[in-house]
């Protein structure tokens, strides 16, 4: 499939990377498939942290951004798991205090609904019942996981991502991508907190190259999120 690139801004970024041949081949064949836009995007947030920036250092970025989006998708889908069945455990048809359900059941009827209707149907429901589910609950953190998930699953280039919203982790208010990350792990049963760490912590090693155009890994210790 053939398709044009806005060829100004390829050569731009090209000529600033100063290249080597198949640093150039890795590129043009990773355009194609991740975008000359998240190219950009991680070429300017790397310029803004350090001014040496070369070609192998935006694919590993690239990498981790990826990997990252992985594990959040993996557990907001937990979260968005454990709230459903949470209602579906609790309440029936006749005690549910949302009406207007379709289906034979509650379960049927968020079947095909999405996790911020999901959310906000629960940030409704009782007290007492939200924190039997979450015990340490706030009403602005769980929405601040509608942003993240749907930054996810549009696939943003997280770490250049401004518009997270605030949430409270340890009495501090943050809007920044580290404190979206931690509000997830706070979120999720203590059981799978440590999990949820650990991958998060671990996103930044090197692995081995499994695809025929992929660089060395040479990700920037500055980009490296640890919670």
């Amino acid at each position: 499939m053939n398709y044009m690139i806005n060829m100004k801004n390829k050569e731009e970024l090209i000529n600033k990377l100063n290249m080597s041949p198949n640093d150039l081949n890795a590129f043009n064949h990773y355009v194609k498939y991740r975008g000359l836009d998240d190219h950009i995007k991680a070429y300017e947030y790397l310029v803004s942290l350090n001014n040496n920036v070369n070609y192998s250092m935006i694919a590993s970025v690239l990498r981790y951004d990826k990997r990252i989006k992985r594990i959040l998708f993996k557990y907001i889908s937990f979260i968005e798991e454990y709230v459903k069945a949470s209602i579906c455990n609790y309440y029936t048809i006749d005690t549910y205090p949302i009406k207007n359900i379709k289906g034979d059941n509650i379960f049927e009827h968020y079947q095909d609904k999405q996790y911020s209707y999901l959310i906000n149907d629960f940030i409704r429901l009782d007290d007492s019942f939200i924190l039997s589910v979450f015990d340490n609950y706030k009403k602005n953190n769980l929405l601040a996981t509608i942003k993240v998930r749907n930054v996810v699953s549009h696939s943003y280039f997280l770490l250049g991502y401004l518009n997270y919203n605030k949430c409270v982790n340890e009495k501090i208010k943050s809007s920044s991508y580290r404190s979206n990350i931690i509000n997830i792990k706070n979120l999720l049963p203590e059981f799978m907190r440590k999990s949820f760490t650990n991958e998060i912590n671990n996103a930044y090693k090197a692995k081995k190259n499994k695809y025929e155009f992929q660089v060395s890994f040479n990700l920037p210790k500055c980009v490296i999120i640890k919670i």
